[in-house]
């Protein structure tokens, strides 16, 4: 037995509020318009600067046949001189600024990242010169706290009021910041009980980014908090091992020696809530997609507007899938800390497995689940291990006897039939006995093992 180590690490994390819109005469949205053209007009003249660098460069090269030294070329402008320029905030200036104002091609910074992408196609005329667009580029500025460390938050008749600095070299209003809305009706349970923490100053909150989404005239608040230690010690065995397999059906978590699966209602949930979406966004893509087909409608000019409905809706997809991920890691790792398993064994899916093998479909990000599950069990002081996945779906989880003929494409055709062993008579959910062969510490050795003794068999069979 061993004292895993839940969260005793600070750990970082980000979660995202809904601001509404001031009350009419409140001087927030002037402030902030001004903001956004401000850092509009910065973010355009970097790259323009950016470019006019890159091209005496180019210049220089092309009439001295060599590449130009720092000396030759005038630098590009110092950082003081955007400063003096724009007002705007020591956070928003430096995200757009190059982080090497010498060879500033190297990118840095977001104007930079985004100048580093397409320098090569701009230099040789096949793109133009990028615009940033109005609103674009997110602003960032430390969070206001009381002298005992708390967020500053305050309550106005049933709402929340959140300072925000939008620009530290103007002197506005309210010492120096402004109080917007928090949407609180629309919150869910996880993320009122981290506004509640970070109220009472259990989280520490550190920088915040506003993002303006143009869209649909919103603002969003994407907050950074600390979560501290944890001081208590959830006892974990190190010998006891949580299976996960992905399954046909759906994910299923096992004990090596448990009759039945272990948090099957969560997954399951998970799961249902799953294929709802995916039927709901199928049936509206077919919707939208016999609309554009129908013959009055028009061609040629217009097109990005027309197809701008499945845009979003490619876009509510990827989001859920996210989200998804998150849900279905995090539950695994709870189901793990609750059984008290120090390791989780899952499959190592590399090369192995086409996404039509599993319930998720097509084109699901399976390496993000992973690296999720991964994280979150190293928050909880559980190791993750990967084993081979051949043949843990044909094993009998209960004799270690392989059926050959147990293969993915025998169960669909054959409507995914339960698993029964042809030895022992062992029966049970296919989905349910790999996640039993996964969570065995030595499933593979044996496998390995099995699978001599067969071949041993089969020879001998052969020659008599």
């Amino acid at each position: 037995m061993i004292k895993a180590r839940w969260q005793l690490v600070s750990i970082v994390r980000a979660t995202r509020f809904l601001l509404l819109k001031p009350p009419r005469g409140d001087p927030f949205w002037p402030a902030l318009y001004h903001a956004l053209d401000e850092t509009q007009k910065a973010a355009n003249d970097v790259m323009t600067r950016l470019y006019l660098h890159e091209k005496a460069r180019m210049d220089y090269r092309d009439e001295y046949g060599e590449w130009p030294d720092q000396e030759q070329v005038e630098s590009f402008p110092e950082y003081n001189q955007w400063s003096k320029k724009y007002a705007l905030n020591s956070r928003i200036l430096p995200m757009l600024y190059p982080q090497n104002r010498h060879v500033p091609s190297q990118g840095g910074g977001y104007t930079g990242g985004i100048w580093k992408r397409l320098r090569n196609d701009v230099m040789r005329g096949k793109a133009s010169l990028p615009n940033i667009r109005w609103g674009r580029v997110p602003f960032k500025a430390a969070s206001v706290l009381t002298k005992d460390k708390q967020l500053k938050v305050e309550e106005r008749k049933g709402d929340l009021w959140w300072p925000l600095p939008l620009d530290e070299k103007i002197l506005f209003p309210s010492k120096g910041w402004y109080w917007v809305r928090i949407a609180t009706r629309n919150l869910d349970g996880s993320r009122k009980e981290v506004l509640a923490r970070l109220m009472d100053g259990t989280y520490r909150c550190g920088d915040w980014e506003l993002h303006w989404k143009e869209r649909r005239k919103l603002l969003e608040i994407v907050v950074t908090y600390t979560q501290p230690a944890d001081s208590e010690e959830t006892p974990l065995a190190r010998d006891r091992v949580l299976g996960i397999d992905l399954g046909v059906k759906q994910t299923v978590a096992a004990l090596a020696n448990s009759k039945y699966p272990v948090g099957q209602a969560a997954l399951r949930e998970t799961v249902s809530q799953l294929i709802e979406t995916k039927l709901h966004i199928e049936g509206r893509r077919r919707e939208l997609l016999r609309r554009l087909s129908r013959p009055d409608v028009r061609r040629g000019h217009g097109r990005k507007a027309k197809y701008r409905p499945i845009e979003h809706l490619d876009e509510k997809w990827k989001n859920f899938r996210k989200t998804w991920n998150h849900t279905l890691s995090r539950r695994i790792v709870d189901i793990a800390v609750r059984e008290r398993c120090g390791v989780i064994q899952r499959e190592d899916l590399t090369g192995e497995l086409t996404d039509t093998q599993t319930f998720l479909g097509r084109n699901w990000p399976l390496h993000e689940l992973w690296q999720m599950i991964d994280y979150k069990a190293k928050e909880a002081g559980i190791e993750v291990r990967k084993i081979n996945p051949a043949y843990t779906s044909r094993r009998c989880s209960e004799c270690g006897v392989i059926d050959d003929r147990f293969t993915f494409e025998y169960r669909a055709t054959h409507g995914m039939p339960k698993f029964r062993c042809r030895a022992c008579g062992w029966e049970a959910d296919a989905d349910f006995n790999a996640a039993r062969n996964i969570a065995n510490p030595k499933v593979e050795e044996e496998i390995k093992k099995e699978r001599e003794r067969q071949e041993r068999k089969n020879r001998s069979f052969l020659e008599e």
